[in-house]
């Protein structure tokens, strides 16, 4: 597929005269991946995150006799979940970095952290299942010999779908090509 003047459709646009833009060298290098499912939770998980501090700070009271002490338990308990939800939204699942038509792969998903160039990356996929008649997908990052996964679980069609987008606009922003659209 070509763009307006038969180049990249992706490629940056440039002024009349051929020139880059200002600023095309700051093209983003780097680009964060938050699944959309860790941060929403089923209503079986909100009454647990809601039933554990009570049941620390009951427990801890009764141990000791002391309802203070019941009450730092529940204090405790809800620090604990914050901080779990917080890491949810601060930290990224995978972080995915090109410099120089080399590809870095790190962040929770990528432990140890991946180098790979990107003519080695293939495809960026959906790996689709349904289940009950309801799509549950993980994004995948396929090269000759190996597929890795940005979720060990499989999240909605729709909460991957927008962030499956983004990665292959990213990754053709830096001048990757999918394997199918590659000259032979």
């Amino acid at each position: 597929m070509a763009g307006p003047e038969g180049g990249n459709p992706y490629a940056a646009p440039r002024w009349p005269d051929g020139a880059e833009r200002p600023g095309d060298d700051d093209v983003a290098s780097e680009l964060s991946y938050f699944p959309e499912d860790e941060r929403h939770t089923s209503s079986g998980t909100a009454i647990w995150w809601l039933f554990l501090p009570m049941l620390s700070g009951a427990a801890l009271a009764g141990l000791s006799g002391s309802g203070a002490i019941g009450l730092l338990g529940v204090a405790l308990a809800l620090g604990g979940i914050y901080c779990k939800r917080r890491q949810s939204r601060v930290v990224p699942r995978a972080k995915l970095r090109v410099e120089a038509d080399v590809l870095h792969l790190s962040g929770r998903a990528f432990s140890p952290p991946i180098v790979i160039s990107l003519s080695q990356l293939l495809d960026v996929s959906l790996d689709t299942r349904t289940i009950w008649r309801a799509q549950r997908v993980r994004i995948a990052l396929e090269l000759e010999n190996e597929t890795l996964f940005l979720n060990e679980k499989r999240v909605s069609h729709t909460d991957a779908n927008e962030s499956f987008s983004k990665i292959r606009r990213f990754l053709r922003r830096h001048g990757w090509v999918p394997n199918d659209e590659r000259a032979a």
